[in-house]
């Protein structure tokens, strides 16, 4: 206790009972101002993980929709695709090639 994260600039308890800057534009952090995330599909509350196997969705019933939503090709990813970035695409997607994986 007592010493300092790499990081933070002052032990925990130190930055936690901390003024806010008045310099900030954005509204400062309060334990109280912290709000439950609420379910994609039906905006209802979703429990947390420790007490919900279906986190980030409320319950089954949204996780199911939300994965037949992908299924049917309602949500979608897009991206550009130019010659360039293909050819890298295809060049990672080759068998032994480890780039971008550190050991």
């Amino acid at each position: 206790m007592g010493q300092s994260r790499a990081g933070f600039g002052g032990t925990i308890s130190s930055i936690i009972s901390r003024e806010p800057s008045r310099s900030t534009s954005h509204t400062a952090w309060a334990p109280h101002m912290i709000r439950p995330t609420t379910c994609p599909i039906c905006n209802h509350v979703a429990q947390p993980v420790a007490s919900n196997i279906y986190f980030p969705f409320c319950s089954e019933r949204c996780k199911v929709v939300d994965f037949s939503r992908w299924w049917d090709g309602k949500y979608q990813i897009v991206d550009t695709l130019d010659d360039d970035k293909l050819l890298e695409i295809q060049e990672q997607q080759q068998p032994g090639n480890d780039e971008g994986y550190e050991e």
